[in-house]
């Protein structure tokens, strides 16, 4: 059995904990996600005994841009280093990588599952890396200044939505539920209600 796929018993256990017969929404969306994940995993998501070419190259490359990585010659080299975002982006992106394909050659199918979980936020990181190339240009240069400033007052309008949802979630699920004991799923219930 493959680790990687949801198990319809465990979604349902973990979405109607409250010993209702009716199955609610989320029950409902889980077993349809669990049905497509089980379906795509015939499409080549499984592990092989030995790397392939491309796999291969991929490790050469970034073993490559590790040692391509300049530093400066000073006393506080990593101060220096880690100031930039960029730098940053790219120590994370070659560390989730090498976690990654290690985990992906443990024979067990759990590390096969979290190194596939690992590579694919890398890849996502590696994507967001691009866009440094997009500031020599010019014309996308500019743009790309007003989404990071767009991005950071979105941070804050993000935090006062975060809060009137709250407010919201948990006087109203107050007011239906009444009094629960607390336990962890409690807050993620309270959100998804308010929501």
């Amino acid at each position: 059995m493959n680790s990687c796929i949801p198990s319809d018993n465990l979604a349902k256990k973990d979405c109607c904990d409250d010993k209702d017969d009716s199955l609610s929404v989320t029950s409902y969306t889980s077993t349809i996600s669990s049905y497509n994940v089980s379906k795509s995993v015939v499409y080549g998501l499984q592990p092989h005994k030995k790397p392939s070419s491309t796999e291969i190259i991929l490790v050469i490359w970034v073993i490559t841009l590790l040692f391509a990585i300049q530093t400066p010659s000073t006393q506080n080299v990593f101060t220096i280093y880690f100031k930039s975002y960029w730098n940053q982006l790219d120590v994370v992106a070659i560390i989730l990588f090498f976690v990654g394909i290690v985990l992906r050659y443990i024979p067990i199918s759990e590390c096969f599952c979290a190194a596939r979980i690992i590579l694919s936020f890398d890849l996502s990181i590696w994507f967001i890396r691009t866009l440094d190339m997009f500031t020599v240009v010019k014309l996308l240069g500019s743009k790309l200044v007003m989404i990071g400033e767009m991005v950071h007052d979105l941070k804050f309008f993000m935090l006062m939505f975060f809060v009137f949802i709250l407010a919201f979630g948990v006087s109203f699920y107050s007011l239906v539920f009444g009094v629960q004991e607390f336990t962890w799923h409690l807050p993620r219930k309270i959100i998804n209600f308010a929501y």
